[in-house]
C-alpha cells in the first residue's frame, strides 16, 4: 500500500523537480540580465556624470566671459 502510494507520487515529484529546475534557471537568467542592466545604469551614470562636469565647465566659462564683456562694454 504505501509502496503504491509513493508510486503515485513519484511522478508528481519528479514534475515539481523539473518544474522548480526551471524556475531556477529563469531566475538565473533574469539574475544575469539584471546584472547586464545594473553595470549599462552604472556607465550610463559615468557618461552623465562626465556631461555634467563639462556642462558645468561651460556655463562658468560663459559666465566668465560675459562679465569681461561686459567689462569692456564699460570701457
Amino acid at each position: 500500500m504505501e509502496k503504491e502510494i509513493l508510486q503515485n507520487e513519484l511522478p508528481i515529484l519528479e514534475e515539481m523537480l523539473a518544474l522548480m529546475t526551471e524556475q531556477q534557471e529563469l531566475i538565473l537568467d533574469i539574475t544575469a540580465e539584471l546584472q547586464t542592466a545594473n553595470q549599462d545604469l552604472a556607465q550610463a551614470e559615468k557618461v552623465i556624470r562626465e556631461k555634467d562636469r563639462q556642462i558645468n565647465s561651460l556655463q562658468s566659462l560663459v559666465h566668465q566671459l560675459n562679465d569681461e564683456n561686459e567689462q569692456l562694454m564699460r570701457l
